[in-house]
């Protein structure tokens, strides 16, 4: 379970790494505090949505995996 936290917050690190990597690149008409404010609102959000639905669907397969990973592990000691 330390592992998952650790990654989240390796994960926030790269996350602020790239927002200030976007500003750089950014029009100088974006820049103003407000208008980026809103973009990094609006990136984090859709960043955060992807980010959860990844970890959903990696759930979701672990716990797919674990009865085939099972059955596996019997055939194993059947065959040895």
């Amino acid at each position: 379970m330390c592992s998952f936290y650790f990654y989240r917050d390796e994960r926030a690190v790269q996350e602020v790494d790239k927002s200030v990597h976007i500003y750089e690149t950014l029009d100088a008409s974006l820049k103003c505090p407000r208008r980026y404010v809103s973009f990094i609102q609006t990136f984090s959000s859709i960043c955060g949505k992807k980010t959860d639905r990844i970890f959903e669907q990696q759930q979701r397969i672990q716990v797919f995996l674990l009865p085939l990973s099972i059955r596996l592990e019997c055939i194993k000691s059947l065959v040895y």
